[in-house]
């Protein structure tokens, strides 16, 4: 009986909190429409490789392809690559693609461990 006064007690709550807090079945705000700005920002995507002759390519060729509005470019990260990684990048990458090399490592350089 105790159970059953307080469930009616916190059911009676949640009825006037529902009741004055929400209207019933009020549609949500209808949110205005803005227009695009006239200059859009300019975007550069990096992208870091080492040894990545495989995929470099239709990595950059993706970026290289996009049909973003305002002013965007693509810059590689060469880390010190031994294969063909900077050659395919440079086939596939047009205009829009800077090569940059990674500064030589310091003597005794181990990397993570």
């Amino acid at each position: 009986m105790l159970l059953t006064a307080f469930s009616a007690i916190i059911l009676i709550i949640w009825m006037v909190l529902a009741g004055t807090r929400l209207p019933p079945f009020s549609p949500p705000p209808r949110l205005g429409v803005e227009a695009a700005p006239a200059r859009r920002p300019g975007v550069v995507a990096v992208t870091p490789a080492r040894n990545e002759e495989e995929t470099i390519g239709a990595a950059i060729a993706a970026h290289a392809a996009s049909d973003y509005p305002g002013a965007f470019s693509v810059v590689l990260v060469d880390d010190h690559s031994s294969d063909e990684t900077v050659a395919r990048a440079r086939a596939a990458g047009g205009e829009r693609l800077t090569i940059c090399a990674a500064p030589p490592l310091p003597a005794g350089w181990s990397g993570k461990l």
